[in-house]
C-alpha cells in the first residue's frame, strides 16, 4: 500500500503559491552526521492504529562525474509496536533541474522513502514558498531558511506535504476521500519530532546509542546492470534473502542467496526500471535495477 501511495502521488498535480522558486536540491540537501527524527502513526483502515518512531541518519554523500547528480546514504532505525528494525538506504537527487522529466520521459531517480520525495516538484514548477505555521517551531534561528507546503489530490486521495530547506520533507500525510469513514481524518502520517543539522540539535532528538552494524557496512554490487537476462550479487552474505519489486510495490521474484547461488534470472521482465531489495540480519539494501530486453 506504502508504495501504491507513493507512485499515485507523483502523478498528482501540486497547488503551488509562488514568492519563490528553488532547485531540489535546495531542499534535499544533506551532509554527512545530519540526522532526522519522526513520528509515523496510522489511523483507521487495513493497517489499524499503530505508532512508529524513525531515525535517518546520512553515513554517505557522493556525486557523479559532473556534481549532476547526488546520492546519500542513510542509516534507519525504525522502533513501533511490532519490531524493531535497521537497514540502510539511499536517495538520490538531479541537483541542477526542477524535476526529472526529460523529453516527457520519467527519469526520476530512485527515491523511495516517503519522507525524502520531492512531491512538489513533480509538475515542473518548482517549489514555491508559502509558512506553514506548524512546523515554524523547528525554526532554530539560522538552522533554517523557509518552509514551503504543497497539497494535491488522486482519485479521492488528498495528500499534503510541508518542507524546509536543507530538511526535506518535514510533515506528510494523507486523507482517503473514497472511503466515507475516513474522510477529514489523517489516514497516515509523519511528523518531524527534531533533526541534527550542520552539528546543531533542534527540536526534540532522542539519542540512540546504536552504532552502525558492522555488516550494514558491506559494499554490494549488482552486475550488469542495466541488464537483460541475468544479475550477479557481488558481496552478499550466504543466506541473505532478496525480492524484486516494482514501481508500484509489486512483488516479482524472491529467494535466497547462498554461495552456489548469487545469480537471479531476470528474463521474465519487462523492460523498466525496478527495486532490488537485499536483506541479511536485519538490515536492508536497495538498489534501482534496469532491464532492456
Amino acid at each position: 500500500m506504502k508504495y501504491s501511495i507513493t507512485i499515485l502521488a507523483l502523478l498528482t498535480s501540486a497547488m503551488l503559491f509562488s514568492q519563490g522558486t528553488y532547485l531540489r536540491f535546495d531542499v534535499f540537501q544533506f551532509d554527512v552526521g545530519d540526522e532526522f527524527q519522526y513520528r509515523e502513526s496510522r489511523g483507521v483502515g487495513a493497517f489499524g492504529y499503530n505508532s512508529a518512531k524513525h531515525s535517518h541518519r546520512v553515513i554517505g554523500v557522493s556525486y557523479n562525474a559532473d556534481s549532476t547528480v547526488v546520492e546519500y546514504t542513510w542509516f534507519v532505525e525504525t522502533k513501533d509496536s511490532w519490531l524493531d528494525n535497521n537497514y540502510n538506504w539511499s536517495t538520490s537527487y538531479y541537483t541542477d533541474t526542477l524535476t526529472d522529466l526529460i523529453d516527457g520521459l520519467d527519469l526520476t531517480l530512485a527515491e523511495y522513502d516517503t519522507l525524502f520525495n520531492p512531491y512538489f516538484d513533480t509538475t515542473g514548477y518548482g517549489m514555491s514558498t508559502t509558512p506553514f505555521s506548524d512546523i515554524e517551531q523547528w525554526a532554530c534561528d539560522s538552522t533554517v531558511q523557509g518552509y514551503y507546503y504543497s497539497t494535491s489530490f488522486f482519485e479521492g486521495y488528498h495528500f499534503e506535504y510541508a518542507y524546509g530547506l536543507g530538511l526535506g520533507c518535514v510533515t506528510s500525510n494523507y486523507v482517503d476521500g473514497t472511503n466515507p469513514s475516513y474522510s477529514g481524518n489523517p489516514y497516515h502520517n509523519w511528523g518531524m519530532t527534531g533533526f541534527v543539522k550542520d552539528g546543531d540539535t533542534c527540536g526534540y532528538v532522542v539519542s540512540t546509542a546504536l552504532d552502525v552494524p558492522e555488516h550494514s557496512a558491506l559494499t554490494l554490487e549488482v552486475y550488469p546492470n542495466p541488464s537483460t537476462d541475468f544479475i550477479s550479487i557481488k558481496g552478499a552474505p550466504e543466506n541473505a534473502t532478496y525480492c524484486i519489486v516494482n514501481l508500484s510495490g509489486q512483488l516479482l521474484a524472491s529467494g535466497e542467496l547462498t554461495s552456489e547461488q548469487q545469480r537471479i534470472s531476470v528474463s521474465n521482465l519487462r523492460n523498466g526500471l525496478f527495486i532490488i531489495q537485499i536483506e541479511y540480519n536485519h538490515v536492508v539494501w536497495v538498489e534501482k535495477l534496469r532491464v532492456v530486453n
